[in-house]
């Protein structure tokens, strides 16, 4: 214990010593006398403080004044105990409800006296910290950026006549709820280069407060308005599909003045007008770029080709299973990552691998595939290798290829293909979109501070790993001590280990594998089973 006598103890050491030592308190107590009144009876207790520390005291019976006392934990800068705290910023980052933790404590025999205004309040404390650490992160971040631009590592292809840097990001808006019926909305930028998050901003169309206002025509509504206005939940009067472009407008207005920078090329998915919405405000002097996410791109080809197979039933249904649907998927995504950044070489690619997969003994078409002895096609290696051509098993065949064929010749336009020619993809904002979700569940109902938490929480996570929880202790007042760093190291460790190990060829091969086979699996249990489930099919 001598190496760490700088760190303060924590509120479980606390508690902890306390417990331990409360029978040798008890029995040292009867050797001490009271300095009031000089009586040699002293009574030992313990009594419940606030939330869950404890308050030991020694009391005089005959005058009956507290001799000695001292809580189980110590007091934050804010005058809160700190196992309360500790208590409150471990439920946000783990996503727990109050209810939750109640139930938790209680089956742990740990019994739980904190009133749900002390949670509540503590809680906005929480969220005012993690805000604040989460700005700060992000506004180191963009200094990166910017360093890194200036160093000649990273360059943009457009540039503003205002000298103002200008780089490429990657932006994503995620809902609080599924359905298209969000009250929360979060709009994300991340930097391409880096993959650091630049700037969140949340968007709320919902309060409760406000639900319970008086007609606003009456006389107490302006009284009312004046006193709520400063805790109102609600800062976006619009539906949930808007809220995407709304966090856009307001992050693409402030990233001069935040960040010192220009987002002159946006990679969207191209499900909502944010795009078109920000070049209309005439927020910069340049023009806002569009890119394509090349995974979201292969997702367009397995969905339009999904609902085809489903309004075309008779002609589909048994001959273009969900196997060979990812399979045409798969190698319309590698065709193109083979080919970039050529145009008119990954459309070529694109159409080779389809004529591949239709190609028979008696028709082989592989002139498009590439040539020479390590080529992927095994008709044209076995030719460059002076050897004969195995047999064919074509994925589909021919009349199954003149339905399918527009659908992939729609994904080959040239515009689109130019538009994700560098492949880069939002992989950053979905593995970022889940750790909010993480910390505020979609299954459960949320309010806007309790989604704003989770969004400074994840971006702590997402720029600075498991110790960005650091800045928020540091701003409540809590100890850092060598328990919690070793489990952000620990955490990280493991993380970058999981990382690397999906990373490698073998494990990706393996979980393209699995993937084939679970599809294979299904359709031969659903042919077996027939029409079991359908909404409406079996009403009498």
């Amino acid at each position: 214990m001598a190496a760490f006598d700088d760190e303060e103890p924590c509120a479980d050491d606390m508690s902890q010593y306390f417990l331990i030592h409360t029978s040798f308190l008890q029995s040292l107590y009867t050797m001490l006398t009271c300095c009031f009144c000089s009586g040699s009876n002293l009574y030992w207790g313990r009594k419940k403080s606030a939330g869950f520390a404890q308050e030991f005291y020694l009391e005089c019976i005959s005058c009956e004044k507290i001799v000695w006392s001292c809580n189980s934990s110590p007091k934050s800068k804010s005058k809160r105990f700190d196992i309360n705290v500790r208590t409150v910023v471990a439920s946000e980052e783990c996503g727990l409800s109050l209810a939750t933790m109640k139930k938790l404590f209680n089956i742990m025999n740990i019994q739980n006296v904190m009133h749900h205004k002390t949670y509540k309040q503590i809680s906005m404390e929480v969220r005012d910290a993690a805000k604040a650490a989460a700005e700060e992160a992000m506004s180191r971040s963009a200094e990166v950026v910017r360093e890194r631009h200036k160093s000649g590592m990273y360059f943009s292809d457009q540039v503003s006549t205002s000298g103002v840097q200008v780089v490429d990001i990657s932006y994503d808006g995620t809902w609080h709820k599924r359905g298209y019926s969000s009250h929360y909305g979060v709009g994300v930028v991340v930097d391409i280069d880096s993959g650091l998050i630049l700037e969140t901003h949340t968007v709320s169309n919902y309060c409760r407060g406000c639900e319970k206002a008086p007609p606003s025509d009456s006389a107490s509504f302006t009284a009312w308005n004046e006193t709520h206005k400063k805790s109102c939940n609600k800062n976006f009067d619009g539906t949930s599909n808007a809220m995407e472009v709304e966090a856009d407008a307001v992050i693409f207005a402030g990233s001069v003045e935040q960040r010192k920078l220009i987002y002159g090329t946006m990679l969207c998915d191209g499900d909502s007008k944010a795009l078109d919405n920000v070049n209309s405000l005439g927020i910069y002097d340049i023009k806002v770029v569009k890119e394509d996410c090349v995974n979201h791109i292969a997702k367009r080809i397995y969905n339009q080709l999904d609902n085809l197979k489903k309004s075309n039933k008779s002609a589909l249904n048994r001959k273009l299973t969900a196997a060979k649907i990812k399979k045409i998927t798969n190698t319309y995504a590698t065709n193109l990552r083979d080919n970039a950044p050529h145009v008119e070489q990954m459309k070529l690619g694109v159409l080779g691998g389809f004529f591949h997969m239709m190609s028979t003994d008696k028709t082989p078409n592989h002139r498009l595939c590439p040539k020479g002895p390590t080529s992927w096609c095994k008709y044209n290696r076995a030719l460059a290798n002076n050897e004969v051509p195995g047999k064919h098993t074509p994925t589909f065949t021919p009349d199954i290829g003149k339905i399918i064929f527009p659908v992939i010749n729609r994904l080959t336009d040239s515009d689109l293909l130019k538009r994700c020619a560098k492949m880069t993809t939002q992989n950053a904002n979905e593995s970022f979109n889940s750790t909010i979700w993480q910390r505020c569940p979609k299954t459960q109902f949320g309010y806007l501070p309790a989604v704003e938490t989770a969004v400074a929480l994840a971006v702590l996570s997402f720029n600075m790993g498991p110790s960005g929880l650091r800045h928020v202790f540091s701003r409540l007042g809590l100890s850092w001590n060598m328990t919690n760093s070793n489990d952000a190291l620990n955490r990280a460790n493991t993380r970058i280990r999981h990382a690397r190990r999906k990373l490698q060829g073998t494990s990706k091969w393996r979980r393209k594998h699995l993937q084939k086979q679970h599809l294979i699996q299904r359709d031969k249990m659903e042919q077996k089973e027939g029409t079991t489930y359908s909404a409406g099919a079996f009403n009498c």
